[in-house]
């Protein structure tokens, strides 16, 4: 097979043939996803059938610990590169360890434009969807029970789990940001997903949330300007 020219073509290569993701992992909620060893060892021959080479490495964004993923096309030497923000869940090397880790897997996919599905989701998909129960009518004279938020957090979850106001306002300034062009799609990605995550703190969640507020003030201070 002739090399492709450019980096485009090679990624259209790619894309026509592109490598299954199985999550290969479960993790602390009986999730499954797929391990960054898994998808290393699942792309890269087939970004070595194309001449692609992925490059990963930490970087600073507006101060605040990122990532920056870059695809290289070794044959023409052109390149395409995106950075994300890190959700350190503790200030500690072990956090910032496990933010890169869980950064760089969704990075990887994202930019080869793969996604990684649970090995049961075609027998997931194909039982009929069940009505969700209505709450038992609670006994006389004991308070009724209110229905669960969809961001309540498990039972088992760690105590100090961020709060459903929390959770909100991360996906709402994601968002806002993203429309607004100050958030590549990976970075607002990157903070829905840790919005949604059980194991996400509060201390956690209140750093992104100064972090994306100050984004917003200089977007604003920026147009006013």
């Amino acid at each position: 097979m002739a090399a492709a020219a450019s980096l485009a073509s090679a990624l259209l290569a790619f894309q026509k043939d592109p490598p299954p993701i199985h999550s290969d992992s479960t993790g602390n909620f009986n999730n499954k996803f797929a391990s960054l060893a898994g998808i290393n060892t699942t792309v890269r021959p087939f970004l070595n059938d194309n001449g692609l080479v992925i490059v990963q490495q930490p970087c600073a964004i507006d101060g605040q610990p990122g990532l920056r993923t870059t695809l290289i096309h070794a044959e023409s030497g052109e390149s395409m590169e995106a950075e994300m923000l890190l959700i350190l869940d503790k200030q500690n090397p072990q956090g910032l360890g496990s933010a890169l880790t869980y950064a760089r897997r969704y990075a990887v996919l994202a930019i080869l434009n793969l996604v990684a599905d649970a090995d049961d989701d075609a027998n997931a998909a194909s039982q009929p969807r069940k009505k969700a129960a209505s709450p038992a009518p609670a006994e006389a004279g004991e308070p009724p029970v209110p229905p669960k938020s969809p961001y309540s957090p498990p039972e088992g979850a760690i105590p100090d789990a961020a709060t459903e106001a929390q959770r909100k306002l991360m996906h709402m300034l994601a968002d806002k940001l993203h429309a607004a062009g100050v958030l590549a799609e990976t970075q607002a990605a990157t903070i829905n997903t840790a919005a949604d995550d059980p194991g996400t703190t509060k201390q956690a969640a209140s750093g992104v949330i100064d972090t994306l507020k100050a984004k917003e003030k200089e977007a604003a201070e920026a147009v006013a300007a």
